[in-house]
């Protein structure tokens, strides 16, 4: 928890600059709420994070954590979630992919927020998938880092 907690911080800063200079350098208004705006991008957070945290967990070293972490984070977000290309046109077996991406989910909440105002009640489902996905990747990376423990003893 101690070593998350500053990543956390320095993201919800990087979420902010990004909304500040989306609206002020691209005009494009925040049209929903912002506390929900925020709400759901600290879950999002932990979600990148507790991915991150999984990762590391399971590798060997940093440099494969890394590795691994790049791999699985960033190629598969740009490419799968609906960011560049529409989600209806990716083909069956990728599309189904696609929602093991936490991106995705999280696409879906800030163009319904920023661009159509929508509020926090229509995104809970996206959110719960969200919540699900760090507690499930917390509780095995909790369960990989006990079994190190063990073993180092």
């Amino acid at each position: 928890i101690g070593k998350t907690i500053p990543y956390i911080f320095v993201s919800l800063i990087d979420a902010i600059i990004i909304l500040l200079f989306s609206y002020f350098w691209f005009n494009i208004p925040i049209r929903g709420n912002i506390i929900s705006l925020t709400i759901f991008t600290l879950i999002y957070i932990i979600t990148g994070l507790s991915i991150g945290i999984f990762i590391s967990t399971s590798a060997p070293d940093q440099r494969t954590a890394m590795m691994g972490a790049q791999l699985a984070t960033i190629l598969p977000s740009i490419i799968l979630s609906g960011f560049i290309f529409p989600l209806e046109s990716l083909n069956p077996i990728l599309k189904s992919f696609s929602y093991l991406i936490p991106a995705t989910y999280f696409l879906r909440i800030i163009r319904g927020i920023i661009l159509k105002g929508s509020g926090i009640e229509n995104f809970a489902f996206e959110a719960g998938i969200l919540i699900l996905m760090s507690v499930l990747l917390l509780l095995i990376a909790m369960k990989k880092f006990n079994k190190m423990r063990e073993i180092k003893r």
